[in-house]
């Protein structure tokens, strides 16, 4: 007789370990699956390469004044032209969009810590809440083009002769703009559980079905630190935590 060797038969029942995922790969995957998101970020990104490489490579003085080369049209020697005073186009553009991209990225990030520091402080102490949200709706009663002529005109001065007129003018730039914008991040708790801190970001979106950290008992650094992320992606229907599902307060 001939002996037949047998392979070990694998049930078809058994299925390999899901790999838990983390929250900044939830967060990527839903920003890439929205088309509009990734082709604002190819665009934003495309404006950022250009900006901080273009100096380097486009030798150019933005300043530099030649009257007899104004209002040229484009060529190899001025690939946008050249303005009324016969400055670079490209390399003011590239300047300019220096300056630009300074102020915006700090102003946001102003606005950011501001409003998550607000946010998650409504959320996580519930005494705290209703104050909170009512200055939150304060600032967005105020009109905002008087309440900005106001700043410029009590702290532009001051600001100039502590930091000159470039830096004074900056800073006054990004606070102004900060002050006035952080409301919509500190609105990124769902009010869905009634006074416990709920960022959008804590959804129950991983395998195992865990309950929220920010819901169930998660630290107030843990929750800061995911509660800006949740401007990224849409937050779906709340979904209340059971107490069986509950996790352990974090030491």
């Amino acid at each position: 007789m001939t002996d037949i060797s047998q392979e070990p038969v694998h049930s078809s029942n058994q299925t390999a370990p899901e790999k838990s995922r983390s929250y900044w790969s939830d967060v990527w995957r839903q920003f890439r699956s929205h088309k509009g998101a990734m082709l604002g970020a190819v665009v934003f990104f495309g404006i950022l390469l250009l900006v901080i490489v273009g100096p380097l490579i486009y030798h150019v003085d933005p300043t530099y004044i030649d009257i007899r080369s104004r209002n040229q049209g484009p060529s190899l020697a001025h690939p946008f032209g050249t303005d009324q005073l016969g400055r670079d186009i490209l390399a003011r553009m590239m300047a300019g969009g220096q300056v630009s991209m300074a102020v915006g990225i700090t102003a946001m990030l102003i606005s950011l810590i501001l409003g998550t520091a607000i946010g998650v402080l409504a959320g996580y102490f519930k005494r705290l809440d209703g104050w909170l949200m009512r200055l939150t709706d304060l600032f967005l009663a105020l009109p905002l083009l008087p309440l900005l002529l106001v700043i410029i005109l009590l702290f532009r001065d001051p600001l100039n002769r502590a930091f000159g007129p470039e830096g004074g003018i900056f800073i006054l730039m990004v606070t102004a703009i900060g002050i006035t914008s952080w409301m919509q991040a500190a609105r990124c708790r769902n009010p869905a559980w009634n006074g416990n801190f709920t960022p959008a970001k804590y959804r129950t979106i991983h395998s195992g079905g865990t309950c929220p950290t920010g819901c169930c008992g998660g630290s107030f650094w843990r929750a800061s630190q995911h509660c800006p992320m949740s401007i990224f992606v849409p937050a779906p229907p709340p979904q209340r935590c059971s107490p069986g599902r509950r996790r352990p307060a974090s030491g």
